[in-house]
């Protein structure tokens, strides 16, 4: 067979049989991705303010977390341990080029993480669901996944979980208690010196010590999901721990902690944006400041902190500790950060305590800066993070990309998370069934999912499962490529869109032979090794190599010793062989091969003469893993050594077959049955061929299988009829009848209640608007609805008690019209059984122009003394129409185009040697829209005491003069004369003390004279008649 079929069928098995690789490119993407980058004309317009946001711009993994289908190898492996994992990692790094990029695929399943998991650069984990691939940590130290001065590597879409079960105490309560388990300093996951790391679309629950540390740079967290710590007292227990620099966390949801901590000296330009918080953020001590907290929703549940009497345990009604959403260092042992840190648009709302105002740094018009001071008192940490500018930054962010979506000036409204979930590979078997399943999710409410096939639309679901099965064109497809694009649109419009290209692909293969020479082995002295042989499948050896035994290149090892073991082999096993010869002495020599860990032959020989183990008639289907022993029999010191070289093996040649396709028809992720609902599992399995059976597995127990359609179970299942209350895992199996098997899991919830679901379409959560009349919201529940109430600002605007609950845009609220500025609205629904939910919407009206006058004071003047100029006008909108300034009530300067200020550059002569007395300095502003707004500044000239004899010493006479003007002064001088304008009319050159002035070529009016001594400069009004 030729060296090219050879290559073009063995990527065909690679994507056939073990690739994943969707396609999935945002059409509008996410913080993080690949192709988000800085915003240079809002950076640039900020660069003044907030000279941080080109850095910030660039937190995170440097050109973004890459999709999932760049990746050049990819090989998965079924569940395991962590030594498998380890090994899949190794044996991928291995077959890796320069500037190439592999991923391990870690199938549905349970993974027993016993040791740590350590990464290597260039080499990432994915799992084929977020739910299905749990990995169980079960050892109490060091770390279950480790990446240490790795680059370029990750951990997508997979469960990570401490084995141990859910924490005795949701919150750290200031007891010796809060440290459930002293002995366990398990970090989940670590990062250390290692910089362009990610997770993403991760869980991590019940960690032992804490759920992650990252003492690196430009890591990217992203769509995590963070509960729980078994340890959460004193000594940095119970983390979400950021220790290094230019870090990104974003789309992520942390709740039952210690703390979100950004802690030390290394922590700065970290980039905390749009993340579901029910846990604070702390600057726990000492970070070097410049660290960004935007756009979050950060909320103190009920139960968090401090609790007093009537808590979930006696010993937890401490009242202390005292947390609020967003915090400095609290004790003296701490240090305040070197450097201030930002924050800007998030919402905090605070239902642990009544400390303060319960939604503190929360004005999306305004940015923050602190923390200020260590906070020893509920006051200390209410002003902790005082207002640094009343005017909000340019483009509206801090955090300034381009690419992302939503856009980053919407700031609070996120649009839907949207992937792909099934095929898992982007190879199809021609005449094999299709099955398409979608994730779709959103922070309230997902509208629709459409599907598309080559531009043609399939179909569309307004609720979950978002599943088509070999429906309409999908039964058909033909040979060659093909694109699927989804589309999710939730309840306020916003839109996401993915593209998942895929190739149909005929499924006859021929046989394919495959011979191993040891060529590219480096090897020469005992050790062990690993490289990529002549095909390009990694092999591993821990022997002696040798050349010239047999033929070329080879290895010899000793007896009781697994010497030879290959990677990943594809495309199922026919026969195989390799050559041998007995080193040393002619005594009997055992050699045992075994295929995925079975022994499949065993071949005895003695003498010097080379021989041939050769293994027919495998027929050993799919992936497999070879490896050579010699098991001859110890002989005391007779080392009965082997040399081996040339393993040769055949492919079966057979029409591929592939495994089942199956989902739930009524189930997905979070599912909710309300206790008394009935429990049922709808099933949809099909194959090319035949399915033989389906299992069902309640908790990883089975329960019931099904031998042929519909494959459906409910109440005459008493594990589904009594199932428990809280969280269960529902697992099908099903095989077809060449045995090949696949598995399909989701978590689903059975809950006494839920609460309400508020829908809000109009107004968007920080939206900027020119007016507001009402707003559209929709309330719905699982049971019946007891009220809702409307608040502006946290006063109760509408409070209904029966159907229909909500409100239509289209209706007038007559206390929202002309609003300006900030608003705060919020709706809070109740049902009948006492569950409530809120919604808090924050919106900018538009207002009144922003007047800032620094200059002058209302305060005193000296005579002659120059009044200064600092006035500075901004509009919200940023839409000025025109500004006037006025002094006295005359008009002294009108401006129509920006800049609109007037700074100490400017010189009006009016403000010039001005008359004793008050005097009145007013500026009006009007925006676009004709908002008006007006200040002014009354201020004083005196004559200060001693002055007039300084006065007396500069002689102008005469004054008002017809021509010529003579100044006397008792030191050398020179003299300038100014026109209303402000332009020079007259200079003298020479210093004197006598200047005469000649004003014929001057018109008649008021002129401003300054005489230019050596120690002052002194302003008189000159008129000309």
């Amino acid at each position: 067979m030729s060296s090219g079929y050879s290559e073009c069928l063995k990527s065909v098995l690679v994507l056939a049989c073990c690739m994943l690789h969707f396609s999935a490119v945002f059409a509008q993407m996410q913080a993080g991705d690949p192709g988000v980058v800085p915003d240079y004309a809002v950076i640039n317009a900020n660069k003044t303010a907030f000279p941080q946001m080109e850095r910030w711009a660039k937190a995170g993994v440097r050109g973004g977390i890459p999709f999932p289908e760049t990746f050049d190898v990819v090989r998965s492996m079924e569940p395991g341990t962590s030594s498998d994992i380890n090994n899949k990692i190794k044996e991928v790094s291995g077959l890796l080029k320069e500037g190439e990029l592999g991923l391990v695929v870690l199938r549905n399943g349970e993974y027993d993480i016993r040791e740590e998991v350590t990464m290597r650069s260039n080499v990432s984990l994915i799992g084929e669901s977020r739910s299905g691939t749990v990995c169980t940590i079960d050892f109490k130290n060091g770390f279950g996944f480790h990446f240490s001065g790795v680059h370029r590597s990750g951990i997508y879409r997979m469960t990570i979980q401490g084995g141990w079960g859910t924490p005795r105490y949701d919150w750290n309560y200031s007891l010796s208690e809060n440290d459930e388990m002293p002995d366990n300093e398990n970090v989940a996951v670590k990062f250390k010196g290692s910089v362009d790391c990610w997770l993403d679309e991760v869980n991590i629950y019940n960690s032992g010590k804490d759920p992650m540390r990252c003492a690196a740079a430009h890591t990217t967290f992203r769509n995590l999901k963070v509960k729980g710590a078994h340890r959460k007292a004193g000594g940095a227990q119970g983390y979400f721990f950021i220790q290094g620099p230019d870090n990104l966390i974003t789309g992520c949801e942390m709740t039952h902690l210690r703390h979100i901590s950004l802690q030390g000296a290394e922590v700065e330009y970290n980039v905390v944006y749009d993340n579901n918080f029910h846990q604070e953020v702390s600057f726990h001590s000492g970070d070097n400041g410049n660290n960004l907290i935007e756009g979050n929703r950060i909320t103190l549940p009920a139960d968090m902190p401090p609790v007093e009497a009537g808590g979930p345990y006696p010993e937890v009604n401490t009242n202390a500790p005292n947390y609020f959403a967003i915090m400095g260092p609290w004790s003296s042992q701490h240090e305040v950060s070197h450097h201030p840190n930002y924050l800007f648009a998030n919402q905090c709302l605070q239902l642990n305590h009544n400390f303060g105002s319960n939604t503190p740094w929360s004005d999306p018009s305004v940015v923050y800066s602190g923390p200020v001071r260590i906070g020893k008192t509920p006051e200390d940490h209410i002003s902790n993070f005082p207002v640094l500018s009343e005017v909000p930054p340019k483009g509206n962010t801090l955090y300034a990309v381009s690419g992302a979506n939503p856009t980053v000036i919407s700031h609070l409204a996120r649009s839907p998370r949207l992937q792909f979930i099934k095929p898992i590979t982007s190879q199809l078997l021609y005449g094999s069934p299709v099955l398409i399943q979608l994730q779709a999710y959103d922070e309230y409410l997902i509208n629709e999912v459409h599907l598309y096939l080559d531009s043609q639309l399939v179909g569309v679901k307004s609720h979950p499962p978002y599943v088509w099965n070999n429906e309409g064109a999908l039964a058909t497809l033909d040979l060659g490529q093909h694109e699927l694009v989804a589309v999710a649109e939730d309840d306020e419009g916003l839109k996401t869109t993915r593209v998942l290209n895929i190739e149909v692909v005929d499924p006859v293969v021929l046989p394919d032979s495959y011979t191993e020479t040891f060529t590219n082995m480096e090897l020469s002295g005992w050790g062990e090794s690993s490289f990529v042989g002549d095909d390009g499948w990694v092999w591993s050896v821990n022997a002696k190599g040798v050349n010239g035994d047999l033929d070329g290149k080879g290895v010899y090892f000793q007896k009781q010793q697994t010497g030879i073991r290959s990677g990943t082999l594809l495309g199922g096993l026919k026969d195989l062989s390799f050559e041998c010869i007995n080193k040393f002495d002619d005594s009997e020599r055992i050699i045992e091969v075994y295929v995925n860990e079975q022994l499949v032959h065993s071949h005895r020989q003695s003498g010097y003469d080379k021989y041939q183990v050769k293994v027919s008639d495998l027929q050993i289907m799919g992936e497999f893993v070879i490896e050579i022993r010699n098991a001859s029999v110890d002989e005391g010191d007779v080392a009965k050594t082997v040399s081996f070289d040339n393993i040769s093996w055949t492919t079966l040649g057979q029409q591929l077959d592939a495994p089942p396709v199956l989902t739930f028809k009524n189930l997905y992720d979070s599912f909710n049955f309300r206790e008394g609902e009935s429990v049922e599992v709808h099933a949809t399995a099909i194959d090319d061929k035949k399915i033989d059976s389906v299992e069902l597995y309640i908790d990883d127990k089975w329960v019931a299988t099904a031998t042929h359609p519909p494959y459906e179970w409910g109440e005459e299942l008493s594990a589904l009829r009594l199932l428990s209350s809280g969280a269960h895992d529902i697992k099908i199996t099903a095989y077809d009848n060449s045995q090949q098997q696949s598995s399909h899991q989701v978590r689903i919830l059975r809950n006494a209640n839920d609460a309400p679901l508020i829908s809000v379409t109009e107004p968007v959560s920080g939206s900027r608007l020119y007016e507001l009349t009402g707003l559209g919201a929709y309330i719905s529940d699982d049971g019946d609805l007891k009220s809702v109430s409307l608040y502006l600002n946290d006063q109760l605007l509408d409070y209904q008690q029966e159907e229909p609950f909500g409100w239509e845009h289209a209706d007038t609220i007559s206390a929202l019209i002309g609003l300006q500025g900030a608003q705060i609205l919020k709706i809070v629904a109740e049902d009948t059984e006492g569950a409530t939910s809120q919604r808090i919407i924050h919106v900018l009206m538009n207002d009144a122009p922003n007047i800032s006058i620094t200059n002058p004071t209302s305060s005193t003047y000296q005579l002659g003394e120059e009044i200064p100029l600092e006035i500075v006008i901004s509009d919200d909108f940023g839409e000025m129409e025109k500004a006037t300034l006025y002094l006295n009530g005359e008009t002294l300067d009108t401006k129509s185009d920006s800049p609109f200020s007037w700074s100490h550059d400017t010189s009006f002569p009016a403000l010039h040697a001005m008359s004793i007395g008050a005097h009145t300095l007013k500026v009006q502003a009007i925006d676009q829209s004709g908002l008006l707004a007006e200040d002014s500044v009354i201020f004083s000239v005196i004559q200060a005491l001693g002055s007039q004899s300084k006065q007396e010493r500069a002689l102008i006479y005469p004054n008002p003069t017809n021509q010529k003007v003579l100044v006397l002064t008792e030191v050398p001088h020179t003299v300038a004369v100014y026109d209303v304008a402000g332009t020079l009319v007259y200079q003298s050159v020479h210093k004197a003390r006598e200047s005469q002035i000649d004003l014929s070529g001057v018109s008649a009016g008021s002129y401003l004279l300054k005489v230019n001594e050596p120690t002052q400069v002194k302003s008189y009004l000159l008129i000309r008649k």
